[in-house]
Formats: C-alpha cells, sequence, structure tokens
C-alpha cells in the first residue's frame, strides 16, 4: 500500500507500517506519534514545528527522515536502513543497522548531471500543439527548432509562477506539472548560464529555471527520440 498520513495539531496517533508499504508521514505543530517501520517498508518522515515523535524501524525498513526537529526519538533495530540529515543522531541502534548521513545536494547532484558541461539536454511537456500556458497571455509556442526566449527573467523569487521557463531533468518528471490529453515532450538544449537553480531546500528538486533554450527534438516519457515522428535537426 501507499499512503500520506499528516499528524496536525495536538494529536497523538500510533503508526505502524508493514511488508513493502510505502508512507509518506508528515508530523505538524505539537502532535506526538509514536512510528514503527517493519520488514520491506519505506518511509519518508517529515517532523516540523514542536511535534515529538518516537520512531522505530524493525526488520529490513528503509527510513528516509526527510526533515527533523531534533526532537525526535529514532530506534533502529535489526537490518533497518535508515537514512538522517547530517547532524542528527539515531538514540539507539544495533551493529547490524546501516545509518545514512545526507547532505543537501544541489540540482546536478541530485539529477546525476554533470555540472561541468557547457550545454544541457532538458525537458519539458507540452501540449499536442507544442504549446505551454496555452489559452494564457503567457502562451508560448515550442516548435522544434526554435530557440525560445524569456522576455522577463526573474527567476529568483520562487520556483513556481513567471519570471522563467522550467525544464525537467528528465521527461517523466514534467508529469508532476502537467497532464493533458495529447501532451507530449520535448528534449531542449540550454546553456549553462541559462540555467537558475534553487538552493534552499527547493520543492521541486528535479525542476530548474530556464532562460533561454533551443527546441531539439520530441521524445517519449523516457528520453528516446521517437521513431515515427522524429524531429531531429
Amino acid at each position: 500500500s501507499q499512503n500520506a498520513i499528516e499528524s496536525l495539531g495536538s494529536s497523538q496517533n500510533t503508526i505502524k507500517s508493514w511488508s513493502s508499504s510505502q508512507n509518506t508521514i508528515k508530523s505538524w505543530s505539537s502532535s506526538r506519534n509514536a512510528i514503527e517501520s517493519w520488514d520491506l517498508s519505506q518511509n519518508a518522515i517529515e517532523s516540523w514545528d514542536v511535534s515529538q515523535n518516537t520512531i522505530k524501524s524493525w526488520g529490513y525498513s528503509v527510513l528516509s527522515i526527510i526533515k527533523t526537529n531534533n526532537r525526535d526519538n529514532i530506534l533502529a533495530n535489526g537490518y533497518s536502513v535508515v537514512l538522517i540529515p547530517i547532524g542528527f543522531k539515531v538514540k539507539s541502534r544495533t551493529k547490524n543497522n546501516t545509518i545514512i548521513f545526507k547532505k543537501d545536494l544541489n540540482w546536478f547532484e541530485t539529477n546525476g548531471i554533470d555540472k561541468k558541461l557547457k550545454k544541457f539536454t532538458l525537458y519539458k511537456k507540452v501540449s499536442k500543439n507544442f504549446e505551454t500556458q496555452e489559452n494564457t497571455d503567457n502562451r508560448i509556442k515550442w516548435n522544434i527548432g526554435d530557440i525560445v526566449e524569456h522576455k522577463n527573467w526573474n527567476p529568483k523569487e520562487n520556483e513556481c509562477g513567471e519570471g522563467k521557463f522550467h525544464a525537467c531533468s528528465r521527461p517523466f518528471f514534467c508529469d508532476e506539472f502537467r497532464n493533458e490529453l495529447g501532451d507530449r515532450y520535448i528534449a531542449i538544449e540550454v546553456d549553462k548560464e541559462d540555467l537558475f537553480e534553487w538552493k534552499n531546500k527547493p520543492k521541486y528538486p528535479h525542476k530548474i529555471a530556464v532562460r533561454r533554450a533551443r527546441v531539439l527534438y520530441e521524445v517519449d516519457k523516457f528520453g528516446q527520440i521517437w521513431a515515427k515522428n522524429m524531429r531531429k535537426i
């Protein structure tokens, strides 16, 4: 099973994850929770504000602690794997645990892209007519072979909204941002100086801002050039 679980206010919950379940667990405000991860379950856990949680991992479970406020008690047992931010300590563990300390990665490291390159192939999802923001004043045409440049480049204020184009490191990551009937995936080429990455724990780690890009060709969801309708130039 796959579940998203949020604990709010002063709630007190006992949350148990079994077998091969995959869960995202968020603990907010002054909530107190007992969270147990068993067997082959995989869980991503966020702890915010003054919430206090006791988190136990058992068997072969995998815990990924996305954010912790240092009020949580993490108890690792069995052969479990725990991924935690650098600077936080596991309260108790056995010699068979694997504890991995996570550091903040930049966009290139997160997406497995060589930052030393001068040009990058990124991806966008567009309409069946190769448009984005269609039926709005911000409509953009992404014809194969065109060079598209943003006229009001201002990417620093926030990840979403105006002031930049958006692109992803893989085509399928674009599914998070649009999913209309007939949509297509395109590959674009972007110079390094025309990219802007958000470095303060971005909400969308696979997305990056683009000022200017050359539209290369249409691809499938996994980045392969379409065999029937290859429009590479």
